[in-house]
């Protein structure tokens, strides 16, 4: 290391994080007064004549004894300067970070269906999107899908494994708008880039180009200082485009099936321009490869004026070897008496009476040292539990909020106490209610029963009835008219809600049959015996297995959405392929 490196390193010394260093404040103040104490506790020495101190006081030159003091604050103030992260010198990164940017924009035409390559054009497109994804292209990458309007499916991102599965369900029928708008879709582009620091690429897989479509290109490549690549998905001899409708037979306009084929002419022309490529899709990664070639070719790496705080190398790592060595000494003999007094001092501000009990005790354990010590009303406070915090207002004597609290709680055990607290209050109507609803969830709650029976004699006595026994009907229909208003509300509830699900069912059974696939797909002839069980599940089961987990559906809805809100100009047009 020759003296310039040296002070490059002193230049570039800062700490990352240096408010840490206010802790050196309470570290000094410490420091001075265990100086002051020290001082202090000798006093007495200087009461004896010089000469006799040598006799009197043994080992009077023993600097020992102050070595732990010495070693405890040396640690500290290593543990400070470590915290507070002392660097000299950036990280090396561990790959460029590359600001270049890659939209792909692909067509969702109807024209995309055609059959001229297998399986169709758009499905190999989709395929030649899954391998760019593979590639490490080392770029954010984000995905657009265009027909009459344009829309975002992803912004650009490094992780590209999130865009799959979306990318693979994207089909025409959830583009709100049918036909190629390349205007709208080039201006949308040329928005989104505007901000970026380095010339973006955009990819446009498509089928076929148009001389007014090459124009746009054209234009946009002129105003921009982006690269444009055209990727083709078609043969050179094209296609009849299918019918959105039926996919077996041709696309009519005016009495005539439409052809789909690509302009080679114009595709030539286009590929002569500057910073425009057209490549057609190929079944290796060829394609692919020219795409990354171009990135590494045109690729803006990140500047030192884009660094930031992170970059740089935290040395405090460091600081933790000498701090366990010398953290080693304090298992010797005497260390951890004389200073371990400095840890109980520190330690006796952790009770539950402390300022900050929080930060030692759960809230239940500060509950039940509240009981232990008779504060009943306090403890309930703390509680979280249910059954815990209504014992405790029990306890305090506030039958009325031990009785709420009871109510919050189904388990048999506390419907079996609130019964007692109603028995309490005197309301045997309620405790009659609680204990059944006690018994049925717990049939074999033998206090219930034994407590039912006597609530039983209760309320014939007061309503002045000598029979002791009632009909088993008689008692069903009494047991049925006590249960509580809030069991009462629940159970309307549930009815409601039954008859809300059969008048959805219903509903649904006059949906459009091209709306209502999931009878027609979900159920092919081999699997009708899992149909038969299906049907016997319960409803909310089926609810969950009629959710349709297909992304296109989702992207349709936003599409619609996004289309009322910012093209709500735009409509079909003529040539809707």
């Amino acid at each position: 290391m020759n003296n310039e490196q040296i002070i490059t390193y002193i230049n570039q010394f800062h700490f990352l994080r240096p408010l840490m260093l206010w802790f050196f404040v309470p570290l000094v103040i410490f420091l001075v007064q265990y100086i002051y104490n020290k001082r202090k506790t000798e006093s007495w020495k200087g009461l004896i004549r010089k000469e006799l101190r040598k006799i009197v006081i043994l080992n009077q030159k023993n600097r020992k004894a102050n070595l732990p003091a010495i070693l405890m604050f040396f640690l500290l103030f290593l543990m400070i300067i470590g915290v507070a992260g002392p660097t000299f010198k950036q990280k090396k990164l561990p790959s460029i970070l590359n600001k270049s940017v890659v939209w792909i924009a692909l067509d969702l035409s109807q024209s995309m269906l055609t059959k001229d390559i297998s399986p169709n054009r758009l499905e190999r497109a989709k395929l030649k999107v899954r391998d760019l994804f593979a590639e490490k292209l080392n770029t954010k990458v984000g995905l657009l899908v265009f027909a009459g309007t344009p829309h975002v499916i992803f912004p650009p991102s490094l992780d590209k494994k999130v865009m799959v599965p979306y990318m693979t369900t994207v089909k025409p029928r959830i583009m709100p708008v049918k036909g190629t708008n390349y205007e709208l879709m080039l201006n949308y582009i040329d928005t989104l880039t505007q901000k970026e620091v380095a010339p973006a690429t955009l990819i446009i897989i498509t089928d076929e180009v148009t001389e007014a479509q090459a124009q746009l290109i054209e234009k946009y490549r002129n105003t921009s200082k982006g690269f444009v690549q055209v990727w083709v998905a078609s043969s050179f001899n094209g296609g009849f485009v299918p019918s959105p409708y039926n996919s077996r037979r041709e696309l009519k306009y005016e009495g005539k099936s439409i052809l789909s084929k690509a302009d080679r002419s114009l595709l030539k022309r286009l590929d002569q321009q500057e910073r425009i490529k057209v490549i057609p899709l190929t079944l290796d990664n060829s394609d692919v490869d020219a795409l990354a070639d171009h990135i590494k070719k045109h690729m803006v790496i990140k500047t030192d004026a884009d660094k930031k705080e992170d970059d740089w190398r935290d040395d405090g790592i460091y600081f933790i070897y000498p701090i366990i060595i010398f953290g080693l000494f304090w298992f010797r003999k005497g260390w951890m008496v004389n200073w371990g007094l400095v840890l109980l001092i520190f330690l006796s501000s952790c009770g539950v009476e402390s300022k900050h009990p929080d930060w030692w005790y759960t809230k239940d354990y500060q509950a039940q040292q509240k009981i232990d010590n008779g504060n009943y009303a306090e403890a309930a406070q703390l509680y979280t539990s249910y059954a815990n915090k209504a014992y405790a207002f029990y306890k305090s004597g506030d039958i009325e909020a031990a009785a709420a609290v009871y109510e919050m709680d189904s388990t048999a055990t506390s419907q079996y106490n609130l019964g007692l607290m109603f028995v309490e209050l005197g309301n045997y109507e309620m405790a009659q209610s609680a204990f059944r609803v006690a018994l049925k969830r717990d049939p074999s709650l033998t206090q219930a029963k034994e407590s039912l029976v006597k609530v039983k004699i209760e309320l014939e006595k007061k309503n002045g009835k000598t029979e002791a026994s009632q009909d088993n009907d008689k008692d069903t229909s009494q047991a049925v008219k006590a249960l509580t208003e809030k069991e009462r509300k629940l159970s309307d509830n549930d009815y409601n809600k039954k008859k809300a699900k059969q008048a959805d069912a219903e509903k649904q059974k006059l949906v459009d049959p091209k709306k209502r696939k999931y009878k027609e797909q979900d159920w092919p002839e081999e699997n009708k015996k899992k149909k038969d069980r299906m049907n016997q599940v319960s409803a909310a089961s089926m609810v969950m297995e009629k959710t349709n987990a297909d992304p296109s559906e989702f992207l349709r809805k936003k599409f619609i959405l996004q289309r009322k809100k910012y093209y709500p100009q735009v409509k079909n047009p003529k040539k809707a392929w």
